[in-house]
């Protein structure tokens, strides 16, 4: 194919810019000569959404990464909760219970109990 002096080399351009370069390349306007800056505004605003659904992309995985984090964080805490509630003879939370609960809360109960078995052995 032959680069055209209107349009940036694909090289320098992302992925769907590339597909607009191809297409472009195809259409009877641009063979005629044509094309003007009007027609081809979409390039840039491609390249733009090209960056912005980059972004939401890396957001999306931050956040799944972070929401991993704060439940294995909880899960190891209902965990540990339900151990120590056996460990007192008291009736241990059921997983729906837990579930419900912040992290801090279970923080603090976590704490709670723990505190308890500690007084309890002393």
């Amino acid at each position: 194919f032959v680069a055209s002096p209107q349009l940036p080399l694909p090289s320098t351009c992302i992925l769907v810019d590339y597909i607009w370069y191809t297409v472009l390349q195809s259409s009877s306007e641009f063979v005629q000569g044509t094309c003007t800056p009007q027609v081809h505004a979409h390039v840039g605003r491609t390249d733009e959404r090209g960056k912005l659904l980059a972004a939401r992309e890396e957001g999306r995985e931050q956040g799944r990464e972070q929401g991993e984090q704060i439940g294995l964080a909880k899960g190891a805490l209902a965990g540990k909760v339900q151990l120590l509630q056996e460990l007192l003879g008291d009736m241990p939370m059921t997983a729906n219970e837990l579930q419900s609960l912040s992290v801090d809360t279970l923080a603090t109960q976590f704490a709670e109990l723990q505190q308890r078995l500690r007084d309890r052995q002393a």
